[in-house]
């Protein structure tokens, strides 16, 4: 992924259960995100 913009759609490709991660940059450091899938995540709000 490019962009946290890219997380619903990302997300959306993934199974229920499945264990997914995420590495994002913030202040030069990499932050690591692991979560296990619960359920469908809700359609990202249209931006303005």
């Amino acid at each position: 992924m490019s962009s946290l913009d890219d997380v619903p759609r990302f997300l959306s490709r993934a199974a229920i259960g499945a264990t997914v991660r995420i590495t994002v940059l913030r202040h030069n450091q990499r932050v690591e995100l692991t979560a296990i899938l619960a359920q469908m995540p809700e359609a990202a709000p249209a931006r303005p």
